[in-house]
């Protein structure tokens, strides 16, 4: 009868362990877009992740980068010469707003 309950607490505590293990890994195979984060098994909006805004016109040339993500604040311009590199991957976001384009 002793040798039973052993048995069946060792079973409980590797089961409870497997499970335990399972929960934790449920982002192990997922990849988020950059400024996203994995909870469990969901990407969703990093509430960490660096947000620069973005308004008027880009005077000289500009890398968007993926450790932040951007945003459109109105109209924003890339003038005439100007380069606007976007790494792929990042995220960019449009402000609400109103008015005409």
């Amino acid at each position: 009868m002793k040798t039973n309950l052993v048995k069946n607490a060792i079973m409980f505590a590797v089961l409870a362990l497997t499970l335990t293990a399972c929960e934790k890994d449920a982002c192990k195979d997922v990849q988020c877009s950059s400024g996203q984060i994995c909870n469990d098994g969901t990407c969703i909006d990093d509430p960490n992740a660096v947000e620069t805004t973005k308004s008027g016109e880009i005077t000289s040339d500009e890398t968007w980068t993926t450790d932040k993500i951007w945003a459109l604040n109105g109209r924003v311009i890339v003038n005439a010469g100007v380069v606007l590199t976007k790494e792929p991957g990042t995220i960019i976001k449009g402000q609400q707003g109103t008015g005409a384009n």
